[in-house]
């Protein structure tokens, strides 16, 4: 279910969108609530209203948003692995 919504999320959202962006020098920024929506911003995280899912299923909304575009990815797994697991520790 995890990966089918955020694979559900990069087709509707994500891959329409990208090659624009990537000819403007331009992150699509306007995906950002969405991705938060869906719980991919710590996903592997408990509290704070993080979605406690286990590693497995982070990696396979990763690979997901991988599949779109790897600055997605590397901004979603930034957040949770840098920024949001310091407050989690």
């Amino acid at each position: 279910m995890t990966r089918d919504s955020v694979r559900a999320f990069v087709e509707r959202e994500c891959l329409p969108v990208i090659e624009q962006c990537h000819s403007r020098d331009e992150f699509p920024r306007h995906l950002i609530p969405r991705m938060a929506e869906l719980g991919i911003f710590g996903a592997n995280l408990r509290g704070y209203g993080c979605a406690g899912m286990n590693n497995v299923a982070y990696g396979l909304i990763m690979q997901e948003l991988e599949r779109a575009d790897s600055g997605l990815r590397s901004m979603a797994s930034v957040q949770g692995g840098l920024s949001m697991y310091a407050i989690y520790a």
